[in-house]
C-alpha cells in the first residue's frame, strides 16, 4: 500500500474485519473464480496483495473471501478530487415546499464521519457505502462496479451482492414508474437499489444506494462521486444517471 495511506493502518483495519467475519471462518468461498494471487483460506478473511498504479497513483489492493467468491478491493490514496455540484439532485420541484432530500449526516456512521473532515473522499464509492455495513467494509474500501483488469477481470460488486443479498425485484427500462417505486410498501430500510447497465457486453452497476423507508415513502441514501452522501428521491437519482442504466435491481439482505 502507498505510504500515504499507511500499511499499518490497513493491517489493523483488516484484523478487525477478520473478527467481524469470524463466524464464517473455516468455510471456503463457493463458486470462487481462481485468482493469480494468494487468497484467503476461509470466508471472512482478508489479505493484502500487490498494489497497482492507477490514475490516482499507487493503489493498494486486498482480497476478501466471501460466501460467493473472492472480492478484490481497491484502496485509493486519499487525494483531493473535484466535487460535483449536486444542487439539481436536491432541488426536486422548486415550485413546491415538499421534502426533496438533504445531505445525509448520521453521526454514528463511519461513512459520514469519513466525509466530515472535508468535502471530498475518493477512497470509497457508492457500492462500498451501499453494502459495506453488511459485508464488513470500511471507508478505505473501493468496490469496482464492473469487470476490470485491476480486479483480475472479476466483478467485485456482484460477488458481494451474491454473498450477502438476494434479489427482490428486477425492473426493465427505459420507462420506470417512479411514484409506484417510491410508494412500494414491500420495500424496507436498508434494501439495496441498483441502477444497472446491461446494454454492453458486461453488467455495470452505474449507481447504488440504500433504501430509507420514511413517512410512507422510499428514499434513496447514496454517495455521489467523491461526496457527499445524500438522501434523495429515487427519481432524482435516476434522472442524475439517465442514460447510464437500463434496469433497476433491488436486493435484500439474506435471512431478513
Amino acid at each position: 500500500m502507498a505510504s500515504r495511506i499507511g500499511r499499518s493502518r490497513l493491517l489493523i483495519g483488516f484484523a478487525l474485519l477478520v473478527a467481524i467475519g469470524s463466524s464464517g471462518c473455516g468455510r471456503r468461498p463457493a463458486r470462487a473464480t481462481r485468482l493469480p494471487v494468494d487468497v484467503p483460506e476461509s470466508v471472512g478473511q482478508r489479505i493484502l496483495i500487490d498494489p497497482i498504479h492507477t490514475y490516482l497513483g499507487l493503489t493498494g489492493r486486498s482480497v476478501l473471501a466471501c460466501p460467493a467468491g473472492y472480492c478484490v478491493i481497491l484502496h485509493f490514496p486519499p487525494e483531493p478530487v473535484p466535487v460535483e455540484d449536486l444542487t439539481d439532485v436536491l432541488e426536486g420541484d422548486p415550485g413546491t415546499d415538499a421534502d426533496d432530500g438533504e445531505v445525509y449526516d448520521d453521526p454514528d456512521s463511519p461513512w459520514c464521519s469519513a466525509l466530515a473532515a472535508g468535502p471530498s473522499r475518493n477512497t470509497f464509492n457508492c457500492c462500498a457505502f451501499a453494502v459495506g455495513d453488511v459485508a464488513g467494509l470500511t471507508p478505505d474500501d473501493w468496490i469496482m462496479p464492473m469487470l476490470c483488469g485491476d480486479t483480475f477481470d472479476t466483478l467485485p460488486m456482484q460477488v458481494l451482492l451474491d454473498s450477502f443479498y438476494e434479489r427482490l425485484q428486477a425492473l426493465d427500462g427505459p420507462g420506470f414508474h417512479w411514484r409506484a417505486l417510491e410508494g412500494d410498501a414491500h420495500l424496507r430500510t436498508d434494501d439495496v437499489l441498483c441502477f444497472v447497465s446491461t446494454t454492453g457486453q458486461h453488467t455495470c452497476y452505474s449507481h447504488v444506494g440504500r433504501i430509507l423507508r420514511k413517512g410512507g415513502r422510499n428514499w434513496l441514501i447514496s454517495k455521489f462521486g467523491a461526496g457527499p452522501i445524500l438522501r434523495t428521491t429515487i427519481q432524482a437519482a435516476g434522472y442524475k444517471f439517465a442514460g447510464q442504466y437500463d434496469k433497476i435491481w433491488i436486493f435484500r439482505q439474506k435471512d431478513q
